[in-house]
């Protein structure tokens, strides 16, 4: 079959895909200037907002260096007509290896997350958590949701002078 304009492309064009139809998105905080691709966001806070449940989340971060994260709220974004329920797991991008640390270092408890529902998984990351003082640090604050699991992850704790470092932290919410 010979076509008269090869060059040209086939018919129909493909369709646009849709955020919230992809299953893997992609957080680069530190992306470069410019249009980025369907998927990949420079903020977790609006690539969380179309987040459906089990997606996964790449983080990419070029290194070197820590990747500064402070108290992103995990909870699902529900939608008019459907109960929301965050199923959702965070992973490296292919090539990168970040290593999240906390930015604020201004409240007596500082946390990298805060879940506030559903059920959250961390694959393959690393976490330095050093507090300042009297402060207690933690990767994940749990405030409400079903669980919180850790795979292949590693943590560096620095504790001294009565200060707290964990992975997991639950507040006392009386």
């Amino acid at each position: 079959l010979r076509r008269a304009y090869p060059d040209l492309p086939s018919w129909p064009p493909p369709r646009p895909v849709a955020v919230a139809d992809l299953k893997e998105k992609t957080w680069y905080p530190k992306a470069p200037a410019g249009e980025l691709p369907p998927g990949t966001d420079r903020s977790l806070k609006e690539l969380l907002k179309v987040v459906r449940p089990d997606d996964v989340i790449l983080i990419k971060h070029p290194g070197p260096g820590e990747l500064k994260v402070d108290g992103e709220e995990l909870r699902a974004a529900g939608r008019v007509g459907e109960a929301p329920d965050l199923r959702v797991t965070f992973r490296p991008a292919p090539g990168s290896n970040p290593v999240l640390a906390i930015e604020g270092d201004d409240d007596i408890d500082q946390t990298l997350f805060k879940m506030k529902g559903g059920e959250v998984t961390f694959e393959g990351l690393q976490f330095r958590l050093k507090p300042k003082g009297e402060q207690t640090v933690a990767a994940v604050a749990v405030l409400g949701g079903k669980s919180c699991t850790f795979k292949s992850c590693v943590f560096t704790l620095a504790e001294e002078d009565g200060s707290k470092a964990a992975a997991v932290h639950l507040p006392d919410l009386k």
